[in-house]
């Protein structure tokens, strides 16, 4: 085959594949889920789980705004990494929470870009968490609660998402435990770490991070996470690990060089399905 026909193909597939990408970073899915088993709910409770933003200002954000209204939901939970790590990539961030807080109450807990803006610039950090708190709740190792929720937030080093130690040598923030009997939910960014939470017995953990694997292949699923690791296995959905229910969802962007194949971004409509008292 001359060299031409080769590097036109080349070129084409490429184009192709960057064409793909560009479509999928725009595309949103809006995925309804129904979480059966809730004791401690004595009713249905709807809420709205989004994370990993990551300021990305490509979204249809008025059919995001839409859908939300029209499911009603007590709360809006977002499990860390709105924005990025650099001041200037926080804008929309702040105007997207602002907007949904017009629907249902707003609670954030911190992902490591909140992190590693904290590291490279402390003042625009706080800067960001002050406009953040105008609009939602910031819960970083701390508790809030709705009128049918316990939440749970929860903030670690940002050495916990490149480095995988023993559980003897991982020490997780001490948070203080909520009064009420409340059915209780954990936000924490990192669903890899689901083995450690079980210490804050939670009913449910509501995670982000892995943008659904990033890749997904047919029949193969998520190829890669975040922290460069292959094959990640909690990417995406309602996973029971040693007693602990975790729900991952795949995000709402991705950053950097991360791009996003076969894996459109998404928001989770959850029913938390209540049980009748005996």
């Amino acid at each position: 085959m001359p060299v031409p026909i080769i590097i036109l193909i080349i070129f084409l597939s490429l184009l192709l594949l960057y064409l793909i990408i560009e479509v999928l970073e725009h595309l949103t899915a809006f995925k309804y889920e129904t979480i059966e088993n809730n004791k401690g709910l004595g009713e249905d409770v709807r809420v709205v789980l989004l994370s990993d933003l990551h300021n990305n200002k490509k979204l249809d954000e008025k059919k995001i705004f839409e859908k939300v209204r029209e499911f009603d939901p007590e709360c809006i939970l977002i499990p860390g990494d709105l924005v990025e790590d650099r001041k200037d990539k926080s804008d929309n961030a702040v105007a997207f929470v602002a907007e949904l807080s017009k629907t249902a109450p707003v609670f954030i807990s911190i992902g490591n870009h909140e992190e590693y803006l904290k590291e490279r610039d402390e003042k625009a950090y706080k800067e960001t968490m002050e406009e953040l708190s105008k609009y939602a709740t910031v819960l970083s190792n701390a508790t809030a609660e709705t009128e049918h929720l316990n939440l749970v937030g929860l903030t670690v080093p940002t050495w916990f998402y490149w480095t995988r130690m023993t559980p003897k040598k991982r020490n997780l923030p001490v948070i203080p435990p909520v009064i009420s009997n409340k059915f209780e939910i954990l936000l924490a960014h990192n669903p890899e770490y689901v083995d450690m939470y079980e210490r804050y017995s939670p009913d449910l953990v509501l995670s982000g991070h892995m943008h659904g694997g990033i890749v997904r292949l047919p029949f193969l699923g998520a190829l890669v996470a975040p922290g460069l690791s292959f094959f990640p296995r909690l990417t995406s959905g309602l996973h029971t690990e040693n007693g602990t229910r975790i729900f991952v969802t795949r995000g709402l962007g991705s950053h950097r060089l991360y791009a996003r194949f076969l894996n459109k971004t998404e928001i989770n409509f959850l029913t938390l399905k209540g049980c009748k008292k005996e």
